[in-house]
């Protein structure tokens, strides 16, 4: 952020304190969109029922991103705790996967992990599928990411 002095030139200005809030603010607006969009589906959930859900603006929710910007990081947020640019293998998650010391154990975690994603974020993905039958940005969207998907499994 840039702010204007009397006369002067202008200065940056930046704030921990109000990364930190904002970070905090978009936790909870993503949090919200996923347990509505898990709950409700994508049609049935709006801007203004996850900011009553998140405790904040219609406004605050919008400035998080489109409807379907919330429900991609509602299901990055939930499968691997990141977002679109997040590397897999540094998040929490990734970490335990990669501990592993051997293939038995790695089969026991890779079930474990697998049947506890699939559980926690089954909603989020009816709604992504929801999504792609009336938004082509959708479609392509979950296009790309099933392509992505059969790439790392082959």
């Amino acid at each position: 952020m840039v702010e204007k002095t009397d006369g002067g030139p202008a200065r940056r200005y930046s704030s921990e304190l109000r990364a930190q809030q904002a970070a905090a603010t978009r936790e909870r607006v993503v949090g919200a969109a996923a347990a509505l969009f898990a709950g409700r589906g994508y049609a049935a959930t709006t801007m203004p029922a996850i900011a009553r859900h998140a405790g904040v603006s219609t406004e605050t929710v919008q400035a998080n991103g489109p409807k379907q910007a919330l429900l991609r990081a509602a299901i990055n947020a939930s499968t691997f705790g990141g977002d679109d640019d997040t590397d897999a293998r540094d998040t929490e998650l990734g970490t335990v996967m990669l501990a592993v010391g051997s293939g038995a154990e790695a089969v026991a975690v890779t079930a474990s992990v697998l049947s506890g994603l699939n559980a926690s974020v089954h909603g989020l993905w009816l709604a992504f599928a929801e999504a792609a039958r009336h938004d082509d940005a959708m479609a392509a969207a979950l296009g790309g990411l099933a392509t992505r998907i059969r790439e790392q499994n082959t």
